[in-house]
């Protein structure tokens, strides 16, 4: 181990700078300790890879506040849908409209299901984690974030084929 030791002082010295990066972008405590979490979990991964232990504070404190970054926009994402949620969709759909959605979405994952592994992971990711910035889903991916909107146009392409193949609409 070459970074520095990470032991209760070097926390406890810490804690407050942690803190006061995360409320500068998280106005909710439990946000703002998640972020210090992630911050403090980011530094244990990386420790070895600090040369001088001056340079602590600041690398904690840039770690938190980008984790308080990403936690604000997930959180800003999940107000936006709720909201679009409630413009768009009927409280409570019909029995008919119920099937027809549901019958809907069975054969789109069917259709999901059968496309070759990288496209179906890019999908899926997409779908269950909108927004994700194109770098992430390229280092999820495991492929250059140039690759990423050819992956995704071509992903999308073959679904929308498939499903029109089988007389599906959306």
């Amino acid at each position: 181990m070459n970074g520095p030791r990470v032991d209760a002082d070097l926390v406890a010295r810490l804690a407050p700078v942690a803190l006061t990066a995360a409320r500068r972008r998280l106005p909710d405590r439990e946000d703002q300790l998640d972020a210090v979490q992630d911050g403090w979990l980011l530094l244990l991964a990386n420790v070895d890879t600090i040369r001088d232990p001056a340079c602590l504070p600041r690398w904690l404190s840039t770690a938190v506040s980008r984790q308080a970054g990403r936690l604000a926009r997930r959180r800003a994402r999940e107000v936006a849908s709720e909201v679009a949620a409630e413009h768009w969709c009927p409280s409570a759909p019909s029995t008919e409209d119920s099937w027809l959605l549901t019958d809907r979405d069975r054969m789109l994952w069917t259709m999901v299901s059968r496309l070759p592994l990288p496209e179906r992971t890019l999908v899926e990711l997409i779908a269950f984690e909108p927004g994700l910035p194109r770098r992430e889903l390229a280092a999820r991916l495991g492929i250059s974030a140039g690759a990423v909107q050819r992956r995704r146009s071509r992903s999308l392409r073959r679904l929308r084929q498939r499903l029109a193949a089988e007389g599906a609409w959306l």
